[in-house]
């Protein structure tokens, strides 16, 4: 009966087959199965609470930040990293606990878990610098009933800042304008509320070569 030279566990009690000589624990106590590759830092958007995740502007929950330090992660051995946990951005910094799964020799695996930290630094969001400078691609103009238009400023505000965002709210006589950062999404909020329009364009200017509109709906209700 085989036994490990090192805590003296026969294999037939081992979940795991041994590695070598040694049980799975034993192997993996006394190995460094992987490395987390410095340094652990993200730019982060206090006005928004996200981060820039390889170019890409999201809020770091769990499953993302997992997905980062899975990037970081630098091992001779095949292995998956599961979230278990994370703190809330305090001090410039967050903690997220993760399990790392190894896949050894023999058909052995490792579970460890580790908790690392992750510097946050402040910076601003593509989003919040357009917003803070009254950027707009596209005017939602609600004209008709005042309590119709009241209620649906507040439905396409919200749904509109999950992806994009409204950078003023101008109060007319005839009804209420929204100034908002990206024309698409404000196509896709009308279609979504099933809302008809009318549509205007002006040319805003030119982009390496090509010609930006802002565009105007007219939405009556």
């Amino acid at each position: 009966m085989k036994s490990c030279p090192s805590c003296g566990k026969p294999e037939s009690e081992c979940d795991e087959p041994f590695v070598a000589a040694f049980c799975a624990d034993c192997f993996a106590s006394k190995k460094s199965l992987f490395e987390v590759k410095q340094p652990l830092e993200l730019e982060y958007c206090p006005k928004c609470g996200k981060a820039r995740f390889t170019g890409v502007w999201e809020r770091p929950n769990a499953e993302r930040l997992a997905m980062y330090l899975t990037g970081k992660i630098r091992s001779e051995y095949p292995f998956t990293v599961k979230a278990c946990g994370l703190s809330s951005p305090e001090n410039n910094q967050l903690q997220i606990e993760v399990e790392i799964s190894l896949e050894l020799p023999q058909g052995s695996t490792a579970k460890k878990k580790t908790t690392r930290t992750v510097t946050l630094l402040p910076s601003q969001c593509a989003s919040c610098s357009q917003r803070s400078g009254g950027y707009f691609e596209a005017i939602i103009q609600l004209r008709g009933d005042p309590a119709k238009i009241a209620r649906k400023t507040e439905l396409i505000k919200a749904m509109v800042g999950n992806e994009s965002f409204v950078s003023k709210t101008e109060e007319l006589k005839e009804g209420t304008d929204l100034y908002v950062g990206s024309f698409k999404v404000a196509t896709n909020v009308l279609s979504k509320l099933k809302l008809p329009y009318t549509q205007a364009n002006k040319l805003a200017g030119k982009k390496k070569g090509k010609n930006l509109y802002r565009r105007s709906y007219c939405v009556r209700l």
